[in-house]
């Protein structure tokens, strides 16, 4: 079976921008670069939140329960070279270890034992710590081909880096978002200042709230909307705040790269206006990954000093990657 391309990652761009108020301030490479550091951290601290689908061997040493690596769920159980039902097994403990949590124990039913021959037992699941999915209420925006290494969304506020998504029965994890925006989704009906944070659309009802738009070579945040009327965050990602013509092109950012297949999925044509989904972590873990990434920005900020200065009291404070917490979320998810 070929090997899973592994995406688990724990926490969002959006996430961290909202929680360190950072509003778009850093880029976007650097902070996703952050998340990937701190959700690897506490995937081999830990293990896998996000599910793995494969395939997994044992020798079940002619005893009637199994001890496996936490399980999900069984797509396929076979004992001795024979599938077994559902009638033939059930998986321990019942409820599993918590809410949304994975099985550790598989037990034969009476007058069955699993086989004692080295890879005599094949069990094929998603494996993992946690097993939940958020509808986003995003759709795509386009058909997405099985071999296509970008995602169009209707609604770019939706969807941010770090998150592993679902569409059908692919996850697909976002990477980043693309550099080509979807060109002229409106136009500005009027001028707009370089000082200026409200802005009037030809038809604001094509702009989502919270989406990142282009006019010129300048990026904005729509904050809110009433109408045909925008109240923007002007200059983000470090755009220069220019004025802008009337009838100027506004470009949205509704596009994404993504990694295709990922965690034991596979690659697949999807329809435009198919459902997309969120793989979700725990909240624990995922303020968890929060926290560390956003003190990894900080500690790189201080030149890895790891001390930063606090200018309202001249004093200096040190910095520590590592939260407290962190020994007592790792017990929460002990092995079994």
């Amino acid at each position: 079976m070929t090997e899973p391309i592994f995406a688990q990652l724990y926490c969002t761009l959006a996430e961290i921008d909202d929680d360190t108020e950072s509003f778009g301030s850093e880029r976007e490479g650097k902070i996703f670069e952050k998340i990937q550091s701190a959700s690897n951290f506490l995937e081999k601290e830990i293990g896998w939140f996000l599910p793995v689908t494969m395939t997994r061997k044992f020798n079940g040493k002619s005893k009637t329960n199994l001890i496996v690596p936490p399980l999900l769920s069984v797509t396929s159980l076979v004992n001795n070279s024979v599938t077994l039902s559902e009638a033939d097994y059930s998986l321990q403990p019942n409820g599993r270890h918590y809410a949304n949590g994975p099985y550790s124990e598989i037990y034969a039913a009476l007058g069955l034992s699993w086989s004692c021959l080295d890879n005599g037992v094949e069990v094929t699941g998603p494996w993992g710590l946690y097993d939940a999915v958020k509808a986003l209420g995003a759709t795509l925006g386009a058909e997405q081909a099985a071999n296509a290494l970008a995602l169009q969304v209707n609604n770019g506020s939706l969807v941010s880096p770090g998150m592993v998504v679902v569409v059908g029965s692919e996850a697909e994890s976002i990477d980043g978002t693309s550099s080509t925006p979807i060109a002229a989704v409106t136009t500005l009906n009027g001028a707009v200042d370089a000082v200026s944070d409200i802005v009037v659309f030809a038809n604001g009802a094509l702009i989502n709230v919270g989406e990142i738009i282009r006019m010129d070579l300048e990026q904005a945040r729509v904050l809110d909307r009433n109408g045909n009327t925008g109240y923007l965050q002007r200059g983000w990602n470090k755009t220069r705040k220019v004025s802008h013509l009337t009838s100027a092109s506004v470009d949205v950012y509704r596009t994404f790269n993504v990694t295709r297949g990922v965690n034991g999925t596979t690659a697949a044509l999807h329809a435009s206006a198919a459902a997309i989904s969120r793989q979700m972590v725990p909240p624990d873990v995922k303020q968890l990954t929060l926290k560390i990434a956003s003190r990894m920005l900080k500690d790189s900020a201080t030149g890895y000093s790891g001390v930063m200065a606090d200018g309202m009291n001249g004093n200096a404070m040190y910095l520590y990657v590592l939260p407290k917490e962190l020994e007592d979320i790792k017990r929460n998810y002990k092995a079994w």
